[in-house]
Formats: structure tokens, C-alpha cells, sequence
């Protein structure tokens, strides 16, 4: 059981079933390229999926998702500062022409991962192969579970 009702929290979150959540995000992320596709194209009254599932939610609201650096909006995730000897910022130039990829084209499908160590038999396969853990965390974690 998981409780994610709050004061501070949006009122949708915690009336929403953690069944209902994951299944929910379990389509969406199956269906990305599709659903980016169906953004690309002027609104409609009938966005299939989209419509679906906001309709699922007790408040009326649209959501959507704010993918870093796919265009620029004139904020920095990183600070633009100049390198030793040089007065040119580091990082993309503001006001360049630009051709954008259409989203569609980026996205790819999505599988959602398992909630917990519990539900995901491959957890410590990948946890092993990754690069960036100390070889005393990748062999000791094995003993905790």
C-alpha cells in the first residue's frame, strides 16, 4: 500500500491508485513516438490516448512534459562560464538559427521500471554492470538481499 495524499500535493495524486498510476504510465511510456506525434499536430477535441487518460484524473488538468535541452527557453541547467584565457561562455550560443527535430523523431518506447528491489529480478544484474559504483558496492550489495 502506498499513501501519497498530502495538504501541499496536487489533489489528483492522492486520490489516484498506485494500480491505476502505473498502469497508466506503463501505456504512455509504451506509446511515446505516437503520443509526441499526436502533440506535433494542432489541438483537437479528440486526442485519443491523451484525452483517455486525463479523464482518469478527478481534476480536470492537462499535463505535460518538460524535456531538457530540446530547445532553448532561455533558462541555463548549467552555468555558461567562460574557459581559463578565454571570454566566450561555454555551452550552446543564444539567438543561433536553428532546425528543430520534431519530437516524434527523438523519443523512442519505454518500459516502465519496477517500483521496488522486490518486483525486479534483474536489480542486482544491473547494478554489477554499472561503471560508476565502487566494486565493494556491486559485490557487497548481493549479502543485503
Amino acid at each position: 500500500m502506498i499513501f501519497l495524499q498530502q495538504e501541499t500535493a496536487d489533489p489528483s495524486v492522492g486520490s489516484l491508485l498506485l494500480k491505476t498510476a502505473t498502469s497508466m504510465l506503463r501505456e504512455v511510456l509504451l506509446r511515446l513516438p505516437e503520443l509526441a506525434r499526436e502533440l506535433e499536430q494542432p489541438k483537437t477535441k479528440h486526442r485519443t490516448l491523451l484525452a483517455k487518460l486525463a479523464s482518469a484524473l478527478p481534476v480536470s488538468q492537462e499535463w505535460t512534459l518538460a524535456l531538457d535541452e530540446l530547445e532553448d527557453s532561455g533558462m541555463d541547467l548549467r552555468p555558461r562560464l567562460p574557459l581559463p584565457g578565454e571570454r566566450e561562455l561555454t555551452g550552446a550560443s543564444r539567438g543561433l538559427e536553428r532546425t528543430a527535430v520534431p519530437l516524434s523523431e527523438i523519443v523512442v518506447p519505454l518500459k516502465l521500471d519496477p517500483l521496488t528491489v522486490a518486483d525486479d529480478s534483474a536489480f542486482l544484474d544491473r547494478i554489477e554492470n554499472q561503471i560508476n559504483l565502487p566494486n565493494y558496492v556491486k559485490t557487497g550489495i548481493n549479502t543485503l538481499y
